[in-house]
């Protein structure tokens, strides 16, 4: 691996689209330049030995040529949201709010930009589906989002908008966020 040059020298990496601490996920890319060129297998192979556990690299691909971001190739992910219901009652509630983002035209999301000043941005078109499967009081939201340098909603963002009055889920027990793709519109990879 190659590494910067100069007083703290480190990797030369970068992820596309790098999660929230507390988020999990299946699919992660990673661009690192090479100090010598490698063959993809070992690269693979050397990879997985030092990984932490859990952690698996599934595919290398090793180019001189220069490419472009990884994040540039990004267009949408797929989360699975897992949430505790506040009572047996709530999923209808949820299944009604779902319908009712879905089916609107516009959605607004009101943030703080880094200068503190708040911004209204538009989200809805960033929302490609929501399903919801509950049972009981677990409930698993799959949300197919915009994801990128383009156009890019977390799904903090969404779980936040579909309970803003704060009274479907258990926010005592919060959410679990699972990231399950990453890469082009429709579920193409990128590489």
């Amino acid at each position: 691996m190659k590494y910067s040059e100069g007083f703290n020298p480190h990797p030369k990496l970068a992820f596309a689209m790098a999660m929230g601490v507390g988020l999990t996920s299946d699919c992660e890319y990673v661009d690192v330049e090479l100090a010598e060129k490698i063959e993809p297998e070992i690269l693979l192979e050397t990879v997985n030995k030092s990984a932490p556990r859990g952690f698996i690299a599934l595919k290398a691909i090793v180019t001189e040529e220069k490419l472009p971001s990884l994040t540039s190739l990004i267009e949408e992910s797929v989360y699975e949201i897992s949430c505790l219901l506040n009572n047996i009652d709530g999923a209808e509630k949820l299944k009604k709010q779902v319908k009712s983002i879905l089916d609107s035209e516009s959605m607004i999301y009101r943030k703080r930009n880094k200068k503190g000043k708040w911004s209204d941005k538009e989200i809805r078109p960033m929302i490609k589906e929501i399903f919801v499967d509950a049972e009981g009081t677990l409930v698993k939201i799959t949300a197919r989002l915009a994801t990128g340098s383009k156009e890019n909603l977390r799904p903090e963002v969404v779980i936040d908008k579909i309970d803003s009055d704060k009274t479907i889920f258990n926010w005592d027990t919060g959410c679990a966020y699972h990231r399950l793709f990453l890469g082009k519109a429709g579920g193409e990879e990128i590489l």
